[in-house]
């Protein structure tokens, strides 16, 4: 089930992560113990934010975003594969927030795999998406230098017009900082190791997303 979505729009992608979760959840796809409870918890989640009167509710735009930067990216970097563990990951993640505010409910996730280098190009894309294409103040956020590495030849590839011009997205001369004109949000590279952002001040809310190398896969998120 964890085939590549190599050609699938954003829009399929994040329904086969979502059912990837809802068959990882009921037994029918083996996962470790980890993964199933998360899967578990995520499913309990989207129940209880369906409810009228809950806090949070479960937002597919946001849910959505992030995937469709990551999928305008695809012809760029051959290896951000949209995988449904990875869409479900990444729906996890950005689809819930506060009903009121849209303020985000998960400010902290981390992912657990067995060859994080391979999603290097998938977190590039997500803090992107975070920092400069929310709406709003998009907040402060610095990478890792492997991350912020993609992330900065993403803004200048043919296929990330879209960055450039609907927000207005720029690598800084000395190609040290990629920022927005017009906002005072920015994507910096930190001197981490790893994979990972952490973005700060955003009115949607602050985000910490790291992907880490343990024996398995599975996910986890506050």
């Amino acid at each position: 089930m964890d085939q590549a979505l190599h050609k699938m729009p954003a829009e399929l992608a994040l329904d086969v992560g979502l059912d990837f979760a809802r068959q990882v959840a009921g037994g029918d796809i083996a996962a470790h113990p980890w993964t199933r409870a998360a899967a578990h918890r995520f499913q309990h989640d989207l129940a209880a934010a369906s409810k009228p009167d809950s806090v949070w509710t479960f937002d597919r735009t946001r849910a959505l975003r992030p995937l469709a930067i990551a999928a305008d990216m695809r012809p760029l970097l051959d290896v951000l594969d949209l995988t449904p563990w990875r869409a479900w990951v990444v729906a996890a993640t950005f689809g819930f927030v506060a009903r009121d505010t849209g303020v985000r409910r998960i400010r902290q996730a981390t992912a657990l795999t067995d060859n994080p280098a391979a999603h290097v190009a998938l977190v590039a894309a997500l803090a992107l998406s975070t920092t400069f294409c929310e709406g709003s103040k998009g907040g402060e956020a610095v990478a890792s230098p492997v991350v912020f590495d993609v992330a900065r030849r993403m803004v200048g590839a043919h296929r990330g017009e879209g960055l450039r011009e609907t927000f207005h997205v720029r690598v800084a001369e000395g190609d040290e900082v990629i920022a927005q004109e017009g906002t005072s949000a920015a994507l910096r590279s930190s001197r981490s190791d790893g994979v990972g952002f952490d973005l700060l001040g955003a009115d949607a809310g602050d985000m910490q997303v790291t992907f880490a190398e343990p024996e398995g896969r599975f996910f986890a998120w506050t």
